[in-house]
């Protein structure tokens, strides 16, 4: 079931994943709900890692080809702000080519 998930909604259409107590939302394009499972953060993000995913704060890993937007402290993926932890800020910069 791990493995469908990530097969199901192709990399690129993740757009965020979240991360809660037991389990983790995984939000893709065009999907009203997001997809829910009891994968871990770090087997999420050992499946994702990739040039276009950023862990940004200790919850949330983005896809960087669905930001919109970077302010100050946040990152702008559609209607919703997502924000930088600041010990995830300069590696996300950095990797970005911002600073």
């Amino acid at each position: 079931m791990k493995n469908l998930i990530i097969a199901f909604s192709g990399k690129n259409k993740i757009q965020y994943i979240q991360g809660l107590k037991d389990y983790l939302k995984i939000y893709v394009s065009h999907s009203p709900k997001p997809i829910l499972t009891l994968m871990s953060f770090r087997e999420i993000n050992d499946k994702v890692s990739s040039q276009q995913f950023f862990r940004v704060h200790k919850s949330f890993i983005i896809n960087a080809s669905h930001i919109e937007a970077i302010q100050k402290s946040k990152i702008i993926i559609g209607k919703i702000r997502i924000p930088i932890g600041e010990s995830y800020r300069a590696d996300f910069l950095h990797r970005l080519g911002l600073k």
